[in-house]
């Protein structure tokens, strides 16, 4: 499965905000988000527990949080896409 974008840990002054681990990250919203189909046949089935399990307001960091917890993945970080 993969989860390509360009990833993020959220704003400095939202540290400690967004209910992430500290090695967890997100694709950011603004540059998109690549969902491989595998990612998609994983996540897919679980899109309204997730939906009614908002930790915040920020849609790219619920996505993210979703595709961990159903996936099992992060998004990509930049030194990975030298192995896609």
């Amino acid at each position: 499965p993969l989860f390509i974008g360009q990833a993020g840990t959220g704003k400095a002054d939202e540290l400690g905000k967004l209910a992430l681990s500290p090695h967890e990250n997100f694709c950011m919203g603004g540059p998109g988000m690549i969902f491989s189909r595998e990612t998609l046949r994983r996540m897919a089935p679980h899109i309204s527990y997730c939906l009614r399990n908002l930790y915040t307001s920020h849609e790219d960091v619920e996505i993210g949080r979703c595709v961990c917890k159903f996936a099992g993945i992060q998004c990509t970080w930049s030194y990975e896409m030298q192995q896609i």
